[in-house]
């Protein structure tokens, strides 16, 4: 597992509710909060991957420290 940083992205919630069954997330009003592990990050742009249910549970120590949910 990456030890890069963790980032945060807001995503409508209704426009990914599919999406939201599969990854941690926290729900604020009609938003909700998904979270990426940044691998790289360069003046051309930045490479990340979505934080699943799947990695959470197998490498729960960022969502745990930034309180992400289930």
């Amino acid at each position: 597992m990456s030890k890069g940083k963790l980032a945060m992205e807001v995503v409508s919630a209704e426009r990914n509710a599919e999406l939201l069954e599969t990854v941690p997330h926290r729900n604020m009003e009609d938003m909700a909060i998904v979270y990426r592990i940044v691998l790289d990050s360069s003046s051309e742009g930045r490479s990340s991957i979505l934080v699943t249910n799947k990695i959470y549970t197998r490498q729960p120590y960022h969502c745990k420290r930034y309180d992400c949910s289930q």
